[in-house]
């Protein structure tokens, strides 16, 4: 009777010890899993040096990569400013919300799977920082749904002070990620600029530095040149106006361009930079009457503009008060002149 109440015993004791051995082992391990698949954050900003985003629709994957202060994207083009801030601001504040319910997970991993946004983050060393998928909002349209690459547990990720989807930062295609900007020069950087106003040619001039400063003469040879001093203050004004000149839009899709093109201009600007690269833009009034023939405004609002630098081109609309500031006249840069 001793001997089976001692074997009991034993047996009860190891079974107890297998029970616990067993239960720390599911805990370390779903431990170790949440700990790494959860963590969907980059800690620094500065360690990320490229971003790939490939959609399972079958899109063009999208390349970006930081080049000193700006990004550019698919090594072509310059990324715009605010959307960069966007992506960046989801790498680095992302963070877990909740975990779906086990009910939902299938369906969710399912989704991820046909429609989901991979995204992988590199440092400049080319080193993988972050691999994972953008799914869709949540049932209430407040939060994201996404998982890690080599997991199997989706999660609700948002980031701080936002409700909505984060997919939609990464959700862009082409033209949608470029910068805007028809100019984006600073003063120090341009070595001329010529405007020219075909239609008001005594207003058209050529300004370029000099070694002793600043020049500004008529841009046509039967304009009566302006024999007063030139105020460098109304020079660097003009000049800082290029710092960033940006467009409404880009409408590379419109299919008048070259009826347009064939257009007498408003204006026609060329910028030759300090290390020779230049680039040039020109101006066409916008339509500004209606179809029944009645004048919309008398002023413009806005314009067609063809972009050109290198072999790129593009045909963009840009606003009237945008490009006030860079408006200028020949007589605009001499004192006393206005």
């Amino acid at each position: 009777m001793k001997k089976t109440f001692l074997l009991l015993l034993i047996f009860v004791l190891l079974g107890g010890a297998a029970y616990l051995f067993t239960q720390q082992k599911e805990k370390t391990s779903k431990s170790t899993v949440l700990g790494w698949d959860r963590k969907f954050k980059v800690e620094n900003e500065n360690d990320i040096h490229k971003i790939f985003i490939v959609k399972r629709t079958g899109a063009e994957p999208t390349t970006l990569v930081r080049n000193g202060e700006y990004w550019t994207y698919n090594e072509k083009y310059r990324v715009r400013p605010s959307v960069m801030d966007n992506v960046l601001e989801v790498l680095t504040n992302i963070r877990m919300h909740s975990i779906p319910p086990n009910s939902a997970v299938d369906n969710i991993v399912d989704e991820l799977g046909a429609q989901g946004i991979k995204i992988e983050v590199y440092d400049q060393n080319n080193t993988q920082l972050k691999v994972f998928y953008l799914g869709g909002v949540t049932t209430d349209g407040r939060a994201t749904y996404a998982i890690m690459e080599g997991s199997e547990q989706p999660f609700v990720i948002e980031i701080p002070r936002m409700e909505g989807s984060l997919r939609t930062r990464f959700d862009l295609e082409k033209d949608q990620w470029r910068d805007r900007a028809v100019f984006r020069t600073k003063i120090a950087d341009i070595q001329s600029v010529s405007v020219e106003y075909p239609k008001q040619r005594n207003k058209s001039f050529v300004l370029s530095r000099t070694d002793n400063g600043y020049n500004v003469k008529p841009f046509y040879n039967i304009t009566t040149p302006i024999n007063k001093p030139l105020s460098i203050g109304e020079v660097e004004a003009f000049l800082m106006g290029f710092d960033a000149v940006i467009a409404e839009n880009f409408v590379n899709n419109v299919k008048k361009q070259d009826s347009i093109a064939n257009t007498i201009p408003f204006v026609v600007y060329k910028i030759k930079r300090t290390d020779g690269t230049e680039r040039q833009a020109t101006l066409f009034l916008r339509d500004n009457v209606s179809q029944t023939g009645i004048v919309r405004s008398e002023v413009a609002e806005r314009y067609w503009a063809a972009v050109s630098e290198r072999d790129q081109r593009d045909f963009m609309l840009v606003q009237q008060r945008v490009f006030s500031k860079i408006l200028w006249a020949y007589e605009f840069f001499f004192e006393g002149a206005r």
